[in-house]
């Protein structure tokens, strides 16, 4: 778990998770070793400035440098706003919306 602040702030909770500690998941078809993330950002007066998408990309690029293969992040189909900011960190949608044991969800992945 992460905490990312700006100079001034904290801006966003961080959390990433091995995948096959809680297989069977939606996942799994990523690499051995690969990290699923969440990412929530907490000051409303943070939201639509690009925070997102470079706290993601940082946090993605660190895990990628201690040989994480892949990451997973998966956004309600609904929350344009989040899927467009992971876009621009670097993910990419993998399939069509489904249902998972945790809700709605599209997965997106970004490989190292």
């Amino acid at each position: 778990m992460w905490i990312a602040a700006d100079t001034e702030r904290p801006l966003a909770f961080i959390q990433d998770y091995a995948v096959a500690n809680w297989s069977p998941h939606h996942f799994d078809y990523l690499p051995n070793g690969s990290r699923g993330m969440d990412v929530y950002i907490g000051e409303e007066g943070a939201l639509g400035r690009g925070h997102g998408a470079r706290i993601v990309r940082q946090h993605v690029d660190c895990l990628f440098s201690l040989s994480v293969p892949a990451v997973g992040i998966d956004p309600h189909p609904d929350n344009e706003r989040a899927r467009k900011s992971f876009a621009r960190a670097g993910f990419v949608v993998s399939g069509e919306p489904l249902v998972t044991r945790w809700g709605q969800a599209i997965l997106m992945h970004r490989f190292a």
